[in-house]
């Protein structure tokens, strides 16, 4: 084959093969695009983008990675289409994404998602088996103004008037929409919520998604208006924190060339030192003599610390990523009186080999990291119990007390654990 021909079935197979890549990268930006609906209540958007996205990647996936970056998102997309179909009064085909997404079984994972999806669906199922509810919808806007009463038993009132005069809720219908609202009151504020299942660690995940996104596609103001919205929502928030100042280098990265054309003479340059070093990674527990357990959960101990803080402190088991509730997330970045970030974490553990890897990440604008990893074999448990006890005493009181000691230490002795090895990974910059 000349290189002719070479070029030319190059060029042909890119023809073909390169409009597949770009449309199957495109699953996240529906996705993405989708939540952004979601928040402002344009239902019918975002069914539409949860569709196009399924009709790319089908399968749900639990901390799954977009192709604009490695910030990992839930990616629930049945789930997401079905609570749309919901709110626009298709309750059948909100029902059938929902047991659609339960059926995937990685929504049990996220506990919130996992209860709201249950919610809805009860909700949904009732209605579908009220009268005549093809043809009426939910008068959600309706609904929603009559739930921001200061007093609770107005809120009662005003509903049950809204649903007594629609003729096609039954008892069964009015009493799960109450309930709802019972289980999701109004802000005290006075203004209605932005969306029926929608909670406020929701409404800050869809925007800290949102302002990730803007950022990993070069739309570094539009990322900066998110992340000065999650600033004035969570101030404590380290991470927040964290990402708005990377937003602000890119930013000021993008505007030096211009200032430098146009500086004069008199002009004042700023500048700033990054510090070069990784954050500092202790484990205290388990201790390096500990090379084996038979529990089926392991406690790591210790603590991370830098001079600019801690964004986050991750932890694997055998190339799985643990997952943490939001609350002990914040818990991690909460520094003690002596700027440590301490942890206590339950690991679980597998028969055989094990290996647990922690990495702690710090605050700089170029952010360093620090891992430790260690290597545990858990062994199987001791199957002894009242039999095995009453016959093992038998044995022992017809022998000689010698071979009894020697068949104790015999046991005790199956136990030959390998070296624990802990590996500290130092930043390119230390080495």
């Amino acid at each position: 084959m000349t290189s002719h021909d070479f070029r030319l079935l190059f060029s042909v197979l890119s023809f073909a093969v390169l409009p597949a890549i770009s449309a199957n990268a495109q699953w996240s930006t529906h996705y993405l695009s989708g939540l952004e609906k979601v928040e402002v209540n344009q239902w019918q958007e975002a069914a539409n983008e949860f569709r196009a996205a399924i009709a790319i990647k089908a399968g749900p996936k639990r901390n799954a990675v977009s192709e604009v970056g490695l910030i990992p998102f839930d990616y629930f997309p049945h789930y997401q289409l079905g609570r749309a179909l919901f709110f626009l009064g298709d309750y059948a085909a909100a029902v059938e994404n929902f047991e659609r997404e339960l059926g995937y079984a990685a929504i049990s994972e996220s506990r919130a998602d996992h209860n709201n999806l249950l919610r809805l669906q009860e909700t949904a199922t009732a209605l579908l088996k009220s009268r005549r509810v093809e043809t009426a919808k939910l008068p959600w806007a309706d609904l929603l103004d009559a739930s921001t009463s200061p007093a609770e038993s107005s809120v009662r009132k005003n509903i049950d008037s809204l649903l007594s005069a629609n003729p096609a809720f039954d008892d069964e219908s009015r009493r799960q929409i109450t309930r709802w609202f019972a289980d999701h009151p109004a802000p005290a504020t006075g203004t209605r919520p932005s969306s029926p299942a929608l909670t406020e660690s929701d409404s800050l995940a869809l925007l800290m998604q949102a302002a990730q996104a803007a950022y990993l596609q070069g739309r570094y103001f539009e990322a900066l208006q998110h992340f000065e919205r999650l600033r004035q929502l969570a101030p404590n928030d380290a991470v927040v924190a964290a990402w708005q100042q990377r937003v602000q280098f890119e930013i000021a990265q993008l505007n030096a060339p211009a200032a430098q054309q146009t500086a004069r003479s008199d002009t004042i340059t700023k500048t700033e030192f990054v510090r070069a070093g990784s954050p500092v990674l202790v484990i205290r527990e388990p201790e390096a003599a500990s090379t084996s357990m038979r529990a089926g959960q392991l406690t790591v101990r210790g603590y991370a610390k830098d001079d600019s803080g801690i964004a986050a402190i991750m932890f694997a088991v055998n190339g799985a990523a643990i997952p943490l509730p939001p609350a002990e997330k914040q818990a991690l970045l909460k520094p003690d009186a002596e700027g440590r970030y301490n942890f206590s974490i339950k690991i679980p553990l597998r028969l055989g080999e094990n290996e647990i890897v922690v990495t702690a990440y710090d605050l700089d604008l170029e952010q360093h990291a620090s891992t430790e990893r260690l290597r545990l074999r858990r062994l199987p448990p001791l199957y002894r119990g009242k039999p095995y006890d009453s016959q093992s005493h038998c044995i022992c009181a017809s022998l000689q007390p010698l071979h009894c000691r020697r068949a104790h230490s015999y046991r005790g002795n199956v136990l030959w654990p390998p070296a624990v090895t802990r590996t500290h990974l130092a930043h390119p910059a230390q080495q």
